[in-house]
C-alpha cells in the first residue's frame, strides 16, 4: 500500500465513527414530567400569513346543492375574492346583496305561533255551482254568424242570437240547495224579458252536466 494513502484512510475512518457517535446521540424521549406554558398571542398575530380556500365560479351542470355550496364558500372568502361571489347572483341581486348583513338572535324573542294555511282538501260534499245569465235577442245574419242589429245591417236577415249578460259563482252542498236572485246584474235590473240560467257543479269528482232553468222578468 502507498503510504501517502494510510493519512487519509485513517481521517475517513475518524470521521465515519465520529458520525456514528453523533447519531447515536439522538433519541426520542419516553418519559419525564408534564410542563405547561403560558401562550400569549402577539401584536402581529393578526398580520401572520394564513391558509385560505380560494373559491370557485359556478360551473357548468352544477347541481342546487353545488351552487349553494359554491356560494356558501365564496361568501367566505369575500374579502379576498369578491368577484367569484358575485358570479352567483343575479344582476339585480348583485345590486342590493350587502355582504356585511347579519341576522341578530335573541335568547328571549316572542313566542311566534307556527303559520295556518287553509286547506287544500276537498270536502266531497260540497261543490262549487258556476250560474251563467243568458238571453235571446233580434240579430241580423252575416254569412253563419248572428249579428248584433245596426242601421247598415238592417236590410239583413233576421235572426235570434244568444248573449251572455252575466257569469256567476256559489258555494252548494250534497242536496238540495237555494239560489237567491234578485232580478239584478252588476246593481242594475233586468229588462223584460225571457232569460236563462245555465248551472254547472264542480267538486273532486268533476263536472256534471249543465242544467237550464227558464225565467221571465215581467216588470
Amino acid at each position: 500500500m502507498n503510504p501517502m494513502k494510510r493519512p487519509v484512510l485513517a481521517a475517513l475512518a475518524a470521521l465515519i465513527v465520529a458520525a456514528l457517535t453523533a447519531t447515536g446521540c439522538v433519541s426520542v424521549p419516553t418519559g419525564g414530567p408534564v410542563i405547561s406554558y403560558p401562550v400569549t398571542q402577539g401584536t402581529a398575530a393578526q398580520n401572520q400569513p394564513y391558509v385560505q380556500v380560494q373559491p370557485q365560479p359556478p360551473g357548468t351542470g352544477w347541481s342546487p346543492t353545488d351552487i349553494v355550496t359554491g356560494f356558501l364558500t365564496a361568501s367566505a372568502s369575500y374579502g379576498t375574492y369578491p368577484q367569484v361571489v358575485e358570479q352567483y347572483l343575479t344582476p339585480d341581486e348583485q345590486k342590493s346583496w350587502n355582504p356585511s348583513w347579519s341576522a341578530v338572535v335573541y335568547k328571549n324573542g316572542p313566542n311566534v305561533m307556527p303559520a295556518i294555511y287553509p286547506s287544500t282538501v276537498k270536502n266531497p260534499k260540497t261543490a262549487t255551482v258556476k250560474i251563467t245569465i243568458k238571453t235571446r235577442t233580434n240579430g241580423r245574419r252575416v254569412a253563419n254568424r248572428c249579428l248584433a242589429q245596426t242601421r247598415k245591417l238592417r236590410h239583413r236577415p233576421r235572426c235570434l242570437r244568444t248573449i251572455t249578460l252575466a257569469n256567476l259563482t256559489r258555494s252548494a252542498h250534497e242536496g238540495l240547495n237555494r239560489v237567491r236572485f234578485t232580478g239584478r246584474i252588476s246593481g242594475r235590473p233586468l229588462k223584460p224579458g225571457r232569460y236563462q240560467a245555465r248551472f254547472i257543479a264542480v267538486d273532486v269528482a268533476g263536472v256534471s252536466s249543465p242544467r237550464t232553468l227558464h225565467f221571465t222578468i215581467v216588470r
